[in-house]
């Protein structure tokens, strides 16, 4: 076991805020590898198939984030492979740790009676919305490109028909043609799919428990980082502007300064959330 003994002084650093899902993965006794390691994160995943990511204090707050302070620089912690282990409230690899004990725990906040409205309407202004990625410029009307096939584009209006006719499954088809299609780690179907699972649980529990048995049954056909976030909105949870523009559908006052939040997210990971979250949402271009 690594412990406070052996690991080094190159990296020490202290979490800010920690998503629900990354403490139940970090808890005392867990232990695992680093899975992957980028310029401004680490993904862990542990022995037992559980997920956390360390990034900067800057971050957004999410499920499967742990936000650090001082500096974070991930390059630190080791390489892919490299072991860590939870103990005393506290991450350790052999070359830096984490301390845990302090960090505010991260939990969406619920929106409060809207299981009682089945469909929304908000007015978009159609400008705020173009070539902000593959599935929005789909659902404009626009063609499909070589990064997002014909087949996914015609998966998500599937999507969509069935969710606006009020159908309670989803062919298991759209799941199959929407994961693992289109550019990114996180890649644009997966995105859409979480974004529709995420408002489906706030919208129509009942569906959401549908369309999440028959994702996470194929999860095997995305990334597995991919997989590990696509989970979290299995289970209704997603990085922090992600309930924030739902909450700004839910009420129609949606604002340009809460869906430019969702230009951190990734190339275009934001604005696919969106592209689901749609889906399911009587929505109308101005």
């Amino acid at each position: 076991m690594i412990s406070a003994v052996n690991a080094t002084a190159q990296g020490v650093y202290r979490g800010i805020t920690i998503g629900e899902f990354a403490r139940e993965a970090l808890h005392d006794g867990a232990h695992g590898e680093i899975y992957a390691v980028f310029d401004n994160s680490i993904y862990l995943r542990s022995s037992t198939g559980a997920w956390a990511c360390l990034l900067d204090s800057n971050a957004q707050d999410g499920p499967l984030h742990v936000r650090v302070t001082p500096a974070f620089e991930p390059r630190k912690f080791g390489l892919r492979g490299t072991s860590w282990d939870a103990c005393n409230a506290s991450v350790f690899t052999p070359s830096a740790s984490v301390a845990l004990r302090a960090a505010q725990v991260w939990i969406p906040e619920p929106l409060i009676n809207a299981g009682a409205r089945r469909f929304i309407s908000c007015d978009i202004p159609r400008q705020w919305l173009m070539n902000r990625g593959p599935a929005l410029n789909g659902l404009l009307g626009f063609g499909p490109t070589t990064m997002w096939p014909a087949s996914a584009q015609q998966a998500v209006r599937t999507l969509q028909q069935c969710l606006c006719d009020q159908s309670e499954t989803v062919p298991t088809t759209v799941v199959e043609q929407l994961l693992g299609a289109g550019p990114g780690l996180t890649p644009t179907g997966d995105d859409v799919l979480a974004g529709a699972v995420l408002a489906l649980h706030t919208l129509r529990p009942a569906t959401a428990v549908s369309l999440a048995h028959a994702i996470r049954a194929r999860l095997h056909l995305t990334h597995p980082i991919s997989a590990a976030l696509l989970s979290t909105a299995l289970r209704g949870q997603c990085v922090r502007s992600a309930h924030e523009v739902l909450a700004g559908l839910i009420s129609g006052e949606l604002e340009p300064r809460t869906l430019n939040q969702l230009d951190q997210l990734g190339a275009t990971s934001g604005w696919d959330l969106l592209a689901g979250m749609l889906t399911v949402t009587n929505r109308t271009w101005s």
